[in-house]
């Protein structure tokens, strides 16, 4: 796998409490200069320079769908959600949501975008450009949410946002009248020194499991458990470098490329990117801008989000 834009720390990445062993780099990913903004995402030319938009936002979001990237420009005199599609042509709506987006993702299931807040979820259809309340889904015990993924095309699995956390609450739509039911409060085995960053679902070995990305404010760690997707029972759990608990890690998962990597994890706080390969090895990559949000586009982009831009690199 080719990054444009993607630099090892060093072509040699030496052992640490944060690396599971020394990993030779060769190769790995290549800087290029800025591109024009006039080519399309589609353009089918040999170049591997990243596209870069610019676009300042305070709380960036970023989602793709088959079709378009999501992303936002929130600041103190905007707040407008923005669709780029494969053209580079952008659309921009602006947003009725009042509060902090926390995240968002595609749900396939009625081809919308789904926006996560602390206290409600907001349908959003990219054809209408409507922005709607999910009025069905409310925070439990009045907490408020912190994350969310999508289990199947009909299930939410969202976190809250506390110590301890004692469960992730499973929404499931009903196909015929739409609405949303909680239908299980998964118990966690969290104690209170710990809260949940992030959640995301992973097929590893042809199984799904789950993903949840925990501080630990004792041993001021970050790690990843690698849950069984339904008893959470923690099947392996995975130290990342940093200590920060202000600023979450989050992964994305990566598929049909040439290499042995099938995830990245980041966290805002600075511009390392944990690669992750099959057998949960790391590879430290440093991307010169921290990096707020990273999803794949039409299985051969990755698309990463800083506070004043958009980058789409192409994977080789």
């Amino acid at each position: 796998m080719i990054l444009t834009g993607f630099l090892p720390e060093s072509n040699i990445i030496q052992t640490s409490n944060t690396m599971d062993r020394t990993v030779i780099v060769d190769e790995l990913t290549k800087l290029s200069t800025t591109s024009s903004q006039a080519m399309s995402i589609n353009d089918n030319s040999s170049s591997i320079t990243p596209i870069k938009i610019p676009l300042v936002s305070f709380e960036p979001i970023l989602a793709t769908s088959p079709k378009y990237i999501l992303v936002n420009e929130f600041t103190k005199r905007r707040n407008q959600l923005i669709l780029v599609d494969d053209h580079l042509q952008k659309f921009i709506i602006r947003s009725s949501i009042k509060t902090t987006v926390l995240d968002a993702l595609w749900y396939d299931n009625q081809q919308q975008f789904l926006l996560l807040t602390s206290t409600n979820i907001f349908s959003f259809d990219p054809n209408t450009k409507k922005i709607q309340t999910l009025n069905d889904i409310i925070p439990m015990e009045n907490k408020t949410f912190k994350c969310f993924t999508l289990l199947n095309q009909s299930t939410l699995l969202i976190a809250y946002n506390e110590w301890g956390a004692e469960y992730i609450d499973r929404w499931q739509q009903n196909n015929e009248d739409g609405l949303w039911k909680l239908i299980e409060r998964q118990p966690l085995k969290l104690t209170s020194n710990e809260f949940i960053g992030s959640i995301l679902t992973i097929i590893e070995n042809d199984c799904l499991n789950l993903a949840i990305i925990i501080y630990n404010i004792l041993t001021e760690q970050w790690r990843i458990e690698i849950c069984h997707i339904e008893t959470l029972i923690c099947n392996k759990a995975i130290l990342l470098p940093g200590s920060n608990l202000m600023h979450d890690y989050r992964m994305i998962s990566i598929r049909n490329t040439q290499s042995d990597i099938k995830w990245l994890a980041f966290s805002s706080i600075n511009s390392n990117i944990i690669a992750i390969d099959s057998e949960w090895k790391k590879i430290q990559l440093n991307y010169k801008h921290p990096v707020q949000r990273m999803a794949v586009f039409k299985d051969n982009y990755l698309i990463v989000r800083t506070t004043e831009r958009v980058d789409i690199h192409m994977f080789l």
